[in-house]
């Protein structure tokens, strides 16, 4: 049985569809109801309530905006996509990574709504020091971010990072980078994102990723930061069809895998043309990186043959799951009953439960993030509830985070 019809504003409908990337097949298979019904509703504005709901559940919309009398001003935001030439195809732009780019700028929002509020916090500038014609050099950017972050050889890339990932991650919160981990999308359809502000500019990562490889994002995707050069990234292939992706690509390289530090190294393994795995990994274990990065810069710097990387594409491809693993295909929403539902018996104990969800929610969230949501609120400047909707968890989870950035403050 249908509920009663209600009248919109076809407009809000038709922006919240289009800001949401679904085209009109995808809506209405989703609706269970036929094209020309979508399109009836977005010229009319006339449907049934039930549908409403339904179509604000999947455009992640209030549905009172439906009703708003004045039309969209806002119109649908374009994601530089570095996946395609040119970087101006659209049409592999899913809904999911739609979400995942406004989740991000929403909650870069809430910081700066919070600055505004309170004379407590004072967001830094993103300000690197970028010397005129660095940026066309990815060897010299590469040393310029090196010199920034304090990485005066290549070993102390490693053995500063006693945390892993966290602490390069930490170290650009410190810079006034916001960096967030992000689920549910496959690492071959997104590895990362960025999006360029004079402050708080953002760095997403895929979380299902490799260490390893999400550390090779971080620092492609702050190379894009420092050349203002915003949008998506995959860059699972050696030939990329964007400039600006492969000038990334050779700056994160850099930073990583010294070109002066990895031929010295190579010269001390004494190994020239006869590349074993064993040697790769030797290079792979000294640098801290994955095996991928070790034969793209071998053959960047002509020490293999294009054969040669091609034959090792699936060796240094392992730290991206296949695409038929559980991990990869779970989508926004099972990622959300990830967090919701235990997954095993031994998690059925509600505190490892919220342990493991205080976990994720600091990944997604970014430490510096949550730690000013979570300063916000004992200064009283915000509710409970919008502490818990800024954070996107329960009192209980919260309580469990604050537990783990204690842990961490200890260590």
């Amino acid at each position: 049985m249908s509920s009663a019809q209600i009248q919109v504003n076809s407009e809000w409908l038709k922006w919240a569809r289009e800001t949401a990337y679904y085209d009109l097949e995808e809506i209405s298979k989703k609706m269970r109801v036929k094209e020309d019904t979508v399109k009836q509703w977005e010229n009319t504005g006339t449907l049934d309530y039930d549908h409403l709901l339904k179509l604000a559940e999947f455009y992640c919309r209030p549905p009172m905006i439906f009703f708003n009398k004045d039309n969209p001003k806002q119109i649908k935001y374009i994601i530089p996509d570095y996946r395609t030439i040119n970087s101006k195809n659209q049409d592999n732009i899913s809904p999911t990574i739609s979400f995942e780019i406004r989740s991000a700028k929403t909650r870069r929002e809430n910081l700066l709504l919070l600055e505004e509020e309170s004379d407590e916090y004072e967001i830094p500038l993103f300000d690197f020091p970028l010397r005129e014609g660095v940026n066309e050099d990815p060897e010299s950017l590469a040393w310029a971010i090196r010199e920034w972050l304090g990485i005066s050889t290549a070993k102390s890339l490693v053995y500063k990072n006693k945390k892993g990932l966290e602490f390069w991650i930490n170290k650009l919160e410190e810079l006034g980078v916001l960096v967030f981990q992000f689920y549910g999308i496959k690492p071959e359809e997104m590895r990362g994102y960025a999006l360029t502000y004079d402050k708080l500019p953002i760095i997403g990562i895929n979380n299902q990723d490799h260490p390893n490889g999400k550390k090779f994002t971080l620092f492609h995707e702050l190379a894009h930061l420092i050349i203002k050069k915003e949008g998506i990234s995959s860059f699972n292939k050696y030939d990329l069809p964007n400039s600006d992706e492969i000038f990334c690509n050779a700056v994160a390289a850099e930073v990583l895998v010294p070109e002066k530090d990895l031929l010295a190294k190579v010269d001390q393994i004494g190994v020239r043309g006869n590349w074993t795995n064993d040697k790769i990994n030797k290079l792979k274990n000294f640098f801290n990186v994955s095996s991928e990065v070790i034969v793209r810069r071998l053959l960047t710097l002509k020490l293999v043959e294009p054969d040669f990387y091609k034959s090792k594409k699936e060796e240094w491809n392992k730290f991206i799951p296949h695409s038929g693993s559980k991990a990869k295909e779970r989508t926004v929403d099972q990622g959300r009953r990830e967090r919701d539902e235990p997954c095993s018996d031994r998690e059925k104990d509600i505190n490892l439960i919220n342990t493991r969800k205080a976990v994720m929610a600091i990944k997604r969230n970014g430490v510096y993030y949550t730690e000013i949501v979570l300063s916000a609120y004992d200064s009283q400047l915000i509710t409970n509830s919008t502490m818990t909707g800024y954070l996107g968890e329960t009192l209980q989870v919260v309580e469990e985070i604050r537990k783990k950035l204690l842990e961490e403050i200890e260590e």
